[in-house]
This record gives C-alpha cells, structure tokens and sequence, in this order.
C-alpha cells in the first residue's frame, strides 16, 4: 500500500437512503487528485467521526473539512463499492 496525501484529497458523501428496517445506507468516498479511490467508508451510525475511525482524528478531520458534497446513488452501487474498497488502497498521510 502506497502513501497518498490528505491534503491532495477530497470527501464525497454518498446516500443511498435507508434500507427496509429503516436504517441509513451512506458512505464516504475519498478520492485523491489523481483519480484514484482511496477509500469508501461506511458511516453507519457514526456520522463524520467514521472518517476519523478509518484514518485517525487528525487525517479524518482534515478530509472532512475537504468535503464536497453529497451525491445520491443506490443502494446496490453503495454495495458494490464496499466490495471492491472494503479496505483503504492508500496510507493517507
């Protein structure tokens, strides 16, 4: 895994609305400058904080601050994205 910087990022959130038991289906997706997904990160109940739950308070508050909106998509891309960024591809450093 290769190191990629924060502050060359940014933070879309995603929502995908609630599933059948009523509870939310939104991620974040960070994306480096390259084009590069960093990662896709589940936000659960945990809003924002997941960022900082993933990379850390300091790396989490900073994506956070880079974040440039929410885009609506469906829950079978949200999916689809868990599977292919279960895990982060880069060390943000």
């Amino acid at each position: 895994m290769s190191d990629k910087k924060a502050s060359e990022c940014i933070c879309i959130h995603l929502d995908a609305g609630h599933d059948n038991n009523g509870n939310p289906k939104r991620a974040y997706m960070v994306i480096h400058t390259s084009g590069d997904i960093v990662a896709v990160i589940d936000e659960g109940y945990y809003g924002s904080k997941a960022l900082n739950k993933t990379f850390g308070d300091k790396i989490g508050t900073d994506l956070y601050l880079r974040y440039s909106g929410t885009i609506a998509t469906t829950k079978l891309q949200l999916r689809d994205l868990f599977k292919d960024f279960s895990e982060p591809r880069y060390t943000l450093i």
